[in-house]
């Protein structure tokens, strides 16, 4: 996950401005490159990442992007949580079976201890123990919103989350 600040510097939209934008997406319809979310297409060259994004309300949003087969291949309805605190570090992973066994995507939410806004946002997944993730393939240079899925934080994993 790329850290807060340059990502959102790529961006000139708010976070409810960019999931309002891909909301209004139909799957398989691929993101403006003029609106709120133009910036995907200057980081686009990543692949992997997982960018958090907040609504009005505090929701908890991640857009993961990637190479299209990549994506078609994770299975959604399995998955798993790894907690992990390194140094100055919380690391909590979400873990996507393939279709295929035994395959996996990880995607990665990496929040800074001393970063006030990480934290908040390390926070709310605890508080709410869920996130939407939002699939955008790339595909031929264009961003296709391939779906969205929400998962689940258990409990026990959410009770070793310390702030």
């Amino acid at each position: 996950m790329e850290e807060l600040n340059s990502f959102q510097e790529k961006f000139h939209a708010t976070d409810t401005d960019i999931l309002r934008e891909i909301e209004a997406t139909p799957d398989g319809g691929a993101l403006s490159r003029d609106g709120a979310c133009a910036g995907f297409y200057e980081v686009m060259e990543r692949p992997g990442d997982t960018y958090i994004l907040l609504d009005d309300n505090d929701t908890i949003n991640a857009c993961y992007i990637h190479h299209e087969h990549m994506i078609e291949e994770m299975n959604t309805e399995k998955y798993g949580w790894h907690l992990e605190r390194i140094s100055n570090q919380t690391i909590l992973t979400l873990i996507i079976q393939d279709k295929e066994p035994p395959g996996q995507t990880l995607l990665n939410f990496k929040f800074n201890h001393r970063d006030r806004e990480g934290m908040r946002q390390l926070g709310l997944f605890k508080q709410n123990r869920s996130i939407t993730i939002f699939n955008l393939a790339i595909l031929y240079g264009d961003i296709i919103r391939k779906g969205k899925t929400v998962y689940t934080l258990p409990e026990k994993i959410a009770e070793k989350i310390n702030l």
